[in-house]
């Protein structure tokens, strides 16, 4: 009995431990394939883990001497598949399937 539950301790320990992960459908565009893919997988842990702005703008005499934007965001990419890449123009676009786990970085 003490085995069992010890053994289902463990197991729901465990299950608690796993972090959640996102799986979202996203389109990448680039002037390589390369780029196209890193833009995807970008914007899809942005979608799954939010984006967090910073802005910071120094004025002096009402002019603005400084503008400066950050953005950063929380997450990593598990696994991918490209669904389907095509090439417009001079510009590829790929379409691809991101599983992007939720963890602060």
């Amino acid at each position: 009995m003490t085995d069992r539950l010890i053994i289902f301790i463990a197991c729901l320990t465990l299950f608690l431990l796993v972090i959640p992960a996102n799986a979202v459908i996203v389109t990448g565009k680039g002037l390589t394939e390369q780029e196209a893919v890193q833009d995807g997988l970008r914007t899809a842990v942005e979608m799954a883990a939010g984006v967090f702005v910073y802005a910071v703008t120094d004025v002096s005499s009402y002019i603005a001497q400084k503008d400066k934007v950050t953005s950063a965001s929380g997450g990593f990419v598990h696994t991918y598949k490209i669904l389907k890449m095509l090439k417009q123009d001079d510009i590829y676009l790929v379409t691809i399937d991101v599983v992007v786990d939720e963890k602060g970085i």
